[in-house]
Order: C-alpha cells, then sequence, then structure tokens
C-alpha cells in the first residue's frame, strides 16, 4: 500500500515537473509562428493527456481493506499468570552468596524509616504542585508524576 502510494506522489510530481516546464516554455516564446505555435499547443495537450491518464489510474485502483486480527495467544497467557514477575534478592553473607530468594509479600506492611520535604515546582508550572506518582531509576534519581501541571519531573541528588 505504500508503494503504491509513493508511486502515485511520484507520478503526480512529475506531472507537475512536465506542466510547468512547457508553461514556462510557452510563456518565453517569442516566436510568431503557426507552425511552431501549433507543435506547442500539441505538446501541451499530450501532456494533459498523459496526466489525465496518471489520475484516472490512481482513481480506479480496487480499494483495499485492512483488518487487524491480534494474536490470542498474548491474551491467554495473561490471563493464566497471577503476576507478571517476581522481585529477587540477593542476600550477602560474610562466607558465600545465597540463591536468589523471592522478597515480595502482597500482605507485608512498609514502614517509612525516613523522609524529606523538596520543593518540585518549577518556573513553568502554571498551578501548586500535585504529586500523583513517584518511582527511583537506576541512577537513583526520583521521577514524579505532576497531575495539576500535566508533567513528569526528573529530581536528581541535588
Amino acid at each position: 500500500m505504500r508503494t503504491s502510494i509513493q508511486t502515485d506522489i511520484e507520478n503526480c510530481n512529475q506531472s507537475i515537473k512536465n506542466i510547468t516546464g512547457l508553461k514556462e516554455v510557452w510563456l518565453r516564446r517569442k516566436d510568431k509562428s503557426k507552425a511552431l505555435k501549433f507543435i506547442k499547443y500539441r505538446k501541451c495537450r499530450d501532456q494533459t493527456l498523459k496526466t489525465e491518464a496518471v489520475l484516472q489510474s490512481m482513481t480506479t485502483k480496487n480499494e483495499m481493506t485492512l483488518t487487524f486480527n491480534p494474536d490470542t495467544t498474548i491474551k491467554q497467557t495473561l490471563s493464566i499468570l497471577s503476576g507478571l514477575g517476581q522481585i529477587l534478592s540477593n542476600l550477602h553473607h560474610s562466607s558465600h552468596v545465597t540463591k536468589p530468594s523471592s522478597i515480595w509479600d502482597p500482605n507485608q506492611v512498609i514502614k517509612v524509616t525516613s523522609s524529606k520535604k523538596y520543593k518540585v515546582r518549577v518556573k513553568n508550572d502554571s498551578y501548586e504542585c500535585h504529586i500523583t506518582g513517584i518511582c527511583e531509576t537506576a541512577a537513583g534519581q526520583l521521577l514524579l508524576t505532576d497531575l495539576r501541571n500535566n508533567n513528569v519531573k526528573l529530581l536528581d541528588q541535588t
């Protein structure tokens, strides 16, 4: 489909170039000879017929219907999963490293041991910040979502 459209565009551009060239030749004509005027007229007429044929072939092409059929195996696989993965931790002991163990427990209570306050308002914020999400990147930066200002903010250690 893309190839067909690209070919149509190239044909139209070539027709425009040809007609423009003939127009410029016609406007620059200095001859008064009827025979030369007739030849130039015929060239213009021939190019017009060619252009009309190109346009006609573009409009008479069969319509194409595209249908998307999603792969159902993805949906089936996701429906039988209890989750998308596990969080693993390598426990380090002084003499050896143990195998990774699952540390995620949906009933676990998370306790906050420390907190800090930051001002995250930036110059182009129109409203008071309303942070609705936060996560830490692998580099230790904090990524915040600010609902009221409709943007994402990246904080570094400073």
